[in-house]
């Protein structure tokens, strides 16, 4: 059994700021634990087949298949739930360095970002619900064991879906899979088009707030803590210590990593800013009014048509600024895109930006202006305008 270093010059076992503000505090909540379990995620790719591999990259999640080994600390993980401040979203540390994470996640998962939202709760049909009643309310590693048998595409996904987001992606309290999760796990077909970092980040974010209100004496933290870990040994500076280059980031960040860190006082380690980091790139997807897309920055002003005509929709989700290339076939409808009400499904094929507004005119509603326009000129063809000329001289 893996036993943690002692470091008794910790401040998160001492009680001092940065763990909880009082020792009083951080005494009531001595039991506390988190279900996020990164070190689960190896063995369970390692097992897939050839075919199942497949069916994983074609989802968007491929960056899973190579995640290195990660034994969480809980000490080190406990802190730096301490240290991250809900309201400003970011890891605040010593010497005035605040490290926004949402920004980050993408580059620590690897895992879709695009223009649909992901809801939790959507309704399930009957025939649905019946036809997958095991993936729901079970275990989600005997679900691991269960779908390495599942040979075709669409149930391997969906079970494949539930397990990742109930052993690290989104972990609640317990082991069981997420049965609130499973009307978008089973949207097989836009699970790339999804924006699965604004989620993660979203639902890490609610699980660290709620953890810290909480007046229970047992409380779990729910979320991808996990990433709050990476990023923050990405940051340490020491002469004795380096972590190779490269993204995502769960594919260099190890327990070899983790350990170093966590055998020494975390308050005492020097913590590098974003722009000394291997995350320096990410800042320039972070300016205030900016577009980016691959590499390139257009200011807020930049002529819109011009983008509109390059990517086939553009996002308005406050998660999602940026231009992003819609993938063929129907898209489920969101609130970041304009549609009729009643509409289900729209295709995506062409989108326009109204002037002077971030509205999205899917082609749905370009014919509706296109049909208010037609009318309107011709009801001004019909009128006389020269014996009206003559009636308003008179």
């Amino acid at each position: 059994m893996r036993s943690n270093p002692a470091t008794p010059a910790n401040p998160s076992r001492r009680g001092k700021r940065g763990h909880y503000n009082s020792a009083n505090k951080s005494r009531r909540k001595g039991d506390r634990a988190y279900m996020c379990s990164p070190h689960l995620i190896p063995p369970i790719m390692k097992r897939l087949s050839d075919e199942q591999r497949g069916f994983v990259e074609k989802i968007g999640f491929g960056s899973l298949l190579s995640m290195a080994d990660f034994e969480m600390d809980k000490a080190l993980t406990l802190w730096l739930i301490d240290r991250f401040s809900c309201d400003a979203e970011a890891l605040e540390f010593d010497g005035g360095v605040s490290v926004p994470v949402r920004p980050l996640v993408a580059s620590v998962l690897g895992i879709p970002s695009g223009p649909i939202q992901v809801v939790a709760g959507l309704h399930v049909g009957d025939a649905l619900r019946t036809r997958y009643r095991c993936l729901k309310g079970k275990n989600a590693e005997k679900l691991a064991e269960e779908m390495r048998g599942m040979t075709e595409e669409e149930p391997f996904c969906m079970a494949f879906m539930m397990v990742i987001l109930a052993v690290y992606l989104a972990p609640n309290t317990t082991k069981l899979v997420n049965r609130y999760l499973f009307g978008a796990a089973q949207q097989v077909g836009s699970l790339k088009q999804m924006d699965w970092c604004g989620f993660v980040a979203d639902y890490l974010f609610r699980g660290i707030r709620k953890f810290k209100e909480s007046d229970a004496p047992f409380v779990f933290v729910k979320g991808c803590v996990h990433i709050l870990n990476v990023i923050f040994i990405d940051l340490v500076k020491h002469a004795a210590f380096e972590v190779p280059n490269g993204f995502p980031r769960l594919g260099f960040v190890t327990t070899e990593h983790n350990k170093w860190v966590a055998s020494h006082p975390f308050g005492s380690l020097l913590v590098r800013r974003l722009e000394e980091s291997v995350y320096a790139p990410v800042l320039n997807n972070m300016g205030d009014g900016n577009i980016v897309e691959g590499g390139t920055c257009a200011d807020s002003d930049t002529n819109t048509d011009a983008l509109a005509n390059q990517f086939a929709i553009t996002v308005t989700h406050q998660n999602n600024p940026h231009p992003i290339s819609a993938y063929p076939g129907p898209a489920r409808t969101t609130p970041d895109v304009t549609s009729l009400a009643s509409v289900e499904h729209v295709a995506l094929e062409t989108s326009a930006r109204s002037a002077g507004t971030s509205q999205i005119l899917t082609p749905i509603t370009l014919s509706i202006y296109s049909q208010v326009i037609t009318d309107i000129t011709q009801a001004f063809s019909t009128i006389n305008w020269q014996g009206l000329s003559r009636t308003t001289c008179m």
